[in-house]
């Protein structure tokens, strides 16, 4: 849309990937915490793929677009910790099924 000064862009009618970046990081997060943690991981595990690198990184002077910049790439190392994080305890709770640990059992250092 145009009006003669100014343009607008209908995001109705486009995909804006980080939107839809931003979007799955906060449900993803929300839905491993609340203990959803297959929908959870699944959501963070698409977000992440969306993450190709800093917004406008071609454009590191734009003032106008470090918010954004700083925004995207926050919510992108919450992504990839709480990743790191279930993936470190489901290889832990794994090795303890394997040696036989109950889940009630204490484990001394």
């Amino acid at each position: 849309m145009t009006d003669g000064a100014s343009v607008a862009l209908d995001t109705g009618r486009v995909w804006i990937d980080l939107e839809t970046f931003l979007r799955q990081s906060e449900q993803g997060l929300r839905w491993l915490r609340g203990g959803r943690t297959a929908e959870g991981r699944a959501l963070l595990t698409s977000a992440e793929s969306l993450y190709v690198g800093d917004f406008l990184e071609g454009d590191p002077y734009e003032d106008w677009a470090l918010p954004t910049r700083e925004l995207a790439r926050a919510s992108y190392l919450r992504v990839t910790r709480a990743l790191a994080d279930d993936a470190a305890e489901r290889r832990y709770a794994s090795a303890m099924r394997a040696i036989g640990i109950l889940p009630d059992d204490r484990v001394r250092p």
